[in-house]
């Protein structure tokens, strides 16, 4: 996983990643930076989501 700094940069590779997976992508704190993952994993560690993207009917089609 990548760490971002950059919370638009964190957003763009959440929502690429989502649109390329046709999973929701979660959104992560990683000490002073965020982390984007799969949803699921995040939810079964119990991490501090921050935000979560899901793909949309746009990217499935």
């Amino acid at each position: 996983m990548t760490r971002f700094t950059d919370p638009a940069a964190a957003i763009a590779e959440a929502e690429f990643l989502a649109a390329q997976t046709d999973q929701p992508q979660a959104i992560v704190r990683d000490g002073d930076g965020m982390q984007v993952m799969g949803y699921n994993d995040a939810w079964l560690q119990r991490l501090d989501v921050i935000e979560t993207v899901t793909p949309t009917w746009e990217d499935i089609e």
